[in-house]
This record gives structure tokens, sequence and C-alpha cells, in this order.
């Protein structure tokens, strides 16, 4: 699976890692990212924690900034 990564300041990341599927906060554990602070996205569409990934997918995963 192709995942990029965007943090809050618009840095990319890209990594390529290899599970067969999992879910998506699954993911975002593994790859140590809290989804609190974090948009996933799949083919332009945001994607819900609980939705399945495969190794066929390539993912985008969006830090926000948030604060006051």
């Amino acid at each position: 699976m192709k995942v990029k990564i965007t943090d809050e300041r618009g840095n990319k990341n890209e990594k390529e890692i290899q599970i067969e599927k999992t879910s998506v906060k699954d993911l975002l554990e593994q790859l140590k990212i809290n989804p609190l602070v974090a948009i996933v996205m799949r083919k332009g569409e945001i994607i819900l924690e609980s939705d399945i990934v495969t190794n066929n997918d390539e993912i985008k995963i969006i830090n926000v900034i948030h604060g006051g």
C-alpha cells in the first residue's frame, strides 16, 4: 500500500507498507499518527477509522492544524 502523509506544515512524505488489509484506525496506530488530528483519504474521498484499507489502496493522510 502506498501511503502519502502531509504534515501540518505541508511537508510530504511517501511510504510503501505491506499490509493485506486493516482498518484505518489500525493503520494510523501502526504509523504512530493520532487519529484525532488526521484526515484519511482514498481516491479523493474522506474515509472513516472503521473503513478497511488493503494493499491495493493508495492512501493520503493529512495532519491538520488545530488550536486557538
